[in-house]
């Protein structure tokens, strides 16, 4: 019987709403940030090789706007799967998280997603809502915002969103010269190819191409 790894929750405080941040230039992190653990981001530990490239890796992907389709049911696996295989085209994976705050534990979809992350090990991030809005997306820019900080280019940041609330995340990242490649749907494209050198792969369609 497989046993799958617990469930991290976010680690910041609901009680008042959290302030969102695309990477602003005045705010930094605490010195003491040394390791991927102390920023409670594990490094992926999936047992599939990476391209071989130095250049580290960290995929954040925001379930909330961007979920698994439901059928079939063996596409859950698969995109997942083709998710891992894109990041460790770029290079050394340091990062795969999923981040949600609607996960019945009791759902059949669910526990087959679980199985096929904990295969390529990918880690899931509950957001409680709490009554409050787009608590997802800014925990993830926390966490984009906390990796850069530790990691300076080169690194790649893959973002699985299409949401229009990373642009100025992913615009600062750009000008600090790390590679940013947005997954999104066709629709959302165009916002996210309108900042020069970002790249996107369109989902789910180009994922099978990485």
């Amino acid at each position: 019987m497989l046993v799958l790894p617990p469930i991290r929750l976010c680690s910041h405080s609901l009680t008042t709403r959290p302030q969102r941040r695309s990477l602003p230039s005045g705010t930094h992190l605490s010195s003491r940030y040394a390791s991927l653990s102390s920023l409670g981001l594990h490094k992926a530990k999936s047992k599939k090789p990476d391209s071989g490239q130095g250049h580290r890796v960290a995929l954040f992907w925001d379930y909330e706007n961007i979920p698994v389709p439901s059928t079939p049911a063996n596409v859950r696996g698969l995109i997942v799967q083709q998710l891992c295989q894109l990041a460790r085209k770029y290079g050394r994976v340091d990062v795969l998280r999923l981040y949600t705050g609607i996960w019945s534990a009791n759902s059949e979809k669910n526990t087959l997603l679980r199985k096929a992350m904990h295969a390529e090990g990918m880690e899931l991030v509950m957001c409680e809502h709490g009554g409050l809005r787009q608590v997802v997306d800014t925990k993830i820019m926390a966490d984009i915002d906390a990796y850069t900080r530790l990691f300076p280019p080169p690194a790649t940041i893959i973002i699985v969103s299409g949401d229009k609330d990373y642009l100025p995340t992913v615009s600062e990242l750009i000008r600090k010269q790390f590679q940013v490649v947005v997954v999104c749907p066709k629709t959302a494209q165009p916002r996210f190819t309108a900042i020069q050198n970002c790249k996107t792969r369109r989902w789910p369609e180009d994922l099978a191409k990485a």
